[in-house]
């Protein structure tokens, strides 16, 4: 999670998505489709969810525009395979987005009845 960030930036698919992109890039991972969906609220952009498609798997975000929201951005990152690094973007993500702070929750590999898992 990205908090802080610019509001010109976030108000912009555009250069979201090229940041994301470029973010792809840098974790050697290779964008196969964009997709993106506005919010709106009242006339104003109230964030947008932007997914890319990866042959590794996929980057999937979610903007926070509004003050009130932090200016955050989260971003997801999966990956298969050993040659993408989806840790590798997280300076560049910071320094693109004008972010103050910015937070990660590693997920480790989950096989199916191994540890981490929870039975419903």
């Amino acid at each position: 999670m990205f908090v802080g960030c610019r509001k010109k930036v976030l108000g912009d698919v555009k250069t979201l998505n090229d940041i994301f992109d470029q973010a792809c890039e840098i974790a050697m991972a290779t964008v196969e489709k964009t997709c993106h969906h506005e919010f709106w609220n009242e006339g104003d952009i109230n964030g947008y969810t932007i997914v890319k498609i990866l042959s590794e798997s996929d980057l999937a975000s979610h903007t926070f525009p509004r003050k009130i929201e932090g200016r955050s951005v989260t971003i997801s990152i999966y990956t298969c395979g050993y040659r993408a690094d989806p840790e590798a973007p997280i300076k560049f993500l910071k320094k693109a987005l004008g972010a103050k702070e910015a937070y990660k929750t590693p997920l480790l590999e989950f096989r199916p009845g191994g540890d981490g898992w929870i039975k419903v």
